[in-house]
Order: structure tokens, then sequence, then C-alpha cells
């Protein structure tokens, strides 16, 4: 425990020392280092903390090499889940040495490289986005979802692309990514989610939309894998992957939780509204989040859509508390927001998880180090 709250103190002495600066360059050693932290912290695990992250070190043994990787293998994947640039990536860590540590290591480069650099396009936030990112998805996205990291991560990059509408080059990314984990076609459908919600931008639409989608969401039948599957076509691993997450009980309480975001996320597109905080894409983004968390009460599964895009969140919600003024209930919707989260945070980690029954925070806590 020592060693994450060191981690913190350190995040919070670079918000103290360089946040709310829009100088880029400002404080980018303290950045630097702090990215090195994550990812040393990640890296350097050990294989026994995270629950999903034990699969993944018992699965690495069973993935082929170079010399093992079969065109058919390459093409069409393990049982049809297991996307190329996924075999490709174990096959050079392979390629290295064939030990975890070292496909760990790298992976651990490659997602805390991509995300930082993803902050970095919020010269203003970047600080106060890495304290929030460690407080409410680290252990999740670096732990839990491996594969699907990297997929997200790859996505981050095509930030840019996306947000000057340079189309080409953002759709080459969403195809990495893809190549990755086959959850990232949803990346194709976000300048659509973008565009539309660039035109909803009173309050009136917005409340209109919702109340669609609860209705939607209410008429839906309880079992939507055979929807999913008709809508997924011929695509056999889309199919798949799709009625995977829609069968997975587990994920209900995820679901529960969804409804709650909801609300918080119309909370603080209430707020940036009355304080006049314009960006048409992230409260795009933030729409999408009420409209994704309240499908997902029903559509278990479809919550994981939201993975992609959680970081932007994360900016959004950091953008608000700077830019809004500092009035007390200004002040009281913030903390509520920040509380729910947390609150959010413990009951997550508090459920009951994998074959050995024991709350999820014990995955996590205390810190052990391969050392």
């Amino acid at each position: 425990m020592i060693i994450y709250i060191l981690v913190i103190l350190v995040f919070l002495t670079g918000i103290k020392l360089y946040g709310n600066k829009n100088n880029p360059k400002l404080g980018i050693g303290f950045y630097i280092f702090e990215c090195i932290i994550l990812t040393c912290i990640a890296g350097f695990r050990s294989p026994l903390m995270g629950n999903d992250a034990q699969a993944y070190a018992v699965y690495f043994y069973d993935l082929p090499t170079f010399n093992e990787l079969s065109w058919e293998t390459f093409i069409v994947g393990l049982g049809g889940r297991q996307q190329p640039l996924w075999l490709l990536f174990n096959a050079f860590c392979k390629s290295i040495a064939n030990e975890y540590i070292v496909y760990q290591l790298l992976h651990a480069i490659i997602v805390n490289v991509c995300i930082f650099i993803f902050a970095y396009n919020f010269p203003r936030y970047k600080f106060q986005f890495v304290l929030l990112f460690a407080l409410f998805r680290f252990w999740y996205f670096e732990f839990e979802i491996q594969r699907e990291i990297l997929a997200i991560s790859i996505f981050l990059l095509s930030y840019k692309f996306l947000f000057s509408k340079k189309y080409l080059i953002y759709f080459l990314f969403c195809f990495i990514s893809f190549l990755f984990h086959s959850s990232a076609i949803f990346t194709f459908f976000i300048p659509a989610i973008v565009i539309i919600g660039e035109k909803l931008l009173s309050n009136k639409h917005r409340i209109v939309i919702v109340i669609l989608v609860v209705a939607l969401a209410i008429a839906l039948p309880g079992n939507v894998s055979g929807i999913i599957n008709f809508i997924a076509g011929q695509n056999e691993l889309i199919a798949k992957q799709a009625e995977l997450y829609t069968e997975i009980k587990s994920v209900t309480n995820g679901a529960i939780i969804g409804l709650l975001d909801a609300f918080v996320y119309l909370i603080l597109l209430f707020l940036r509204e009355r304080n006049r905080v314009k960006n048409s894409f992230l409260d795009s983004i933030i729409l999408f989040f009420v409209i994704s968390s309240i499908i997902s009460f029903k559509v278990i599964g479809f919550y994981r859509f939201n993975n992609y895009l959680y970081l932007f969140y994360l900016i959004a919600l950091v953008e608000t508390i700077m830019a809004i003024p500092k009035t007390s209930s200004n002040k009281f919707i913030i903390f509520f927001v920040i509380l729910f989260m947390a609150i959010e945070r413990v009951y997550d980690y508090s459920q009951l998880w994998g074959d050995q029954h024991t709350p999820m925070i014990n995955y996590y806590v205390p810190y052990i180090s391969i050392f």
C-alpha cells in the first residue's frame, strides 16, 4: 500500500508545480517521470496481481512463436478470438525471450506511452488527468483487459486526426486497433457519434435523446444476443465476441452501475452547459456515455465500448473542474461527482471475483513485484 501512497503524492506534486499551465513543455521532465513510474508498476508487477492477468500469464506460453504461427492461425486466430496483431505481438515478445515478464514489460511501455502521448494533447490538464487515471482506471486497464487496452492505446493516438477530421488517417488507426481486438470495430462509428452529438448541443435535444434511449432500453427483450448476431451479419468473429459479452453474468453489476453512471454524466453535462464550458467534441463523448450506460443495462457487454472513450471523459471532467467558477453550488456538484466515482470504485473492488472468490481489491493490494 505504501508504494501506491507514494505514487499519489508524486502525482499531487506534479499538479501543484505544473497543473493548469498552458505551456505543453512546462514540466515535461516531471511528466515523463510519472509515465516511467506507472510503466514500472505495471511492467514489474507479479503475474499473480490481477484476476484476468493471471490467465494472461498462463495463456502466454500457449501462444505460437513466429515459427509456429501459420498463415491460417494468423488470419483466423486461435478459436476465432485472437486478432492477428495480438498474435504477432506475443510472438515478437517470445522472439526476445519466452518469458512472460518480457511481454508484461513491453505491454506496459506501449500502453503507458500511448496514454501519456494522448494526455499531452491537453497541456493544461495532463497532470490532473494522470492522477485521475491512476485512481480510477489504472488497475482495470493495465491488468485486466490486456488485449483490449492495446487496441484502445492505438486508438488514442488517432485523436488529433479525428479532431481535425482527417478521417482517412483516423480510420487507418481504427483498422490497426481492430487487428488487436475485435471490439475496436466500434471506433469506426465514433466520427458519426461526434457529428451527431455536435448537432445536439442544447439541453432540450439531449433530454429528448436520453428519454428515447431509456424507452428503447426498456422495450428491448431480455435476451438480445440474437439481435446483436443479426446485426453482426456473417462476420463470425464479431458475432462470437458479441455473444460472449452478452452471456457473461458477472458483468450485470457493471450494467447496474452504468445506469448510475448515466446520472452522473448528465450532471456533468448540465454543469458544463450552465457554466458555458464549450467543447462540442468532449460534450459529444459525454452524451454517448449517457446513452451507452443506459443501453448496457439491457445489452450486457455494451458498456465495454465505453472503455475506448473513458479517458476522454476524464479529460472533460478535469476541464470542467478547472474552467467553471468556484461557486458553492459548483464545488458541491464536482464534489458529488468525484465522491460517486470513488464510491463506485470501492463498491467494484469489494465484489468477490475469480476462482478464489476474493474481493477484487486483494488482486491489487498489496503491491507485489517480480523482485
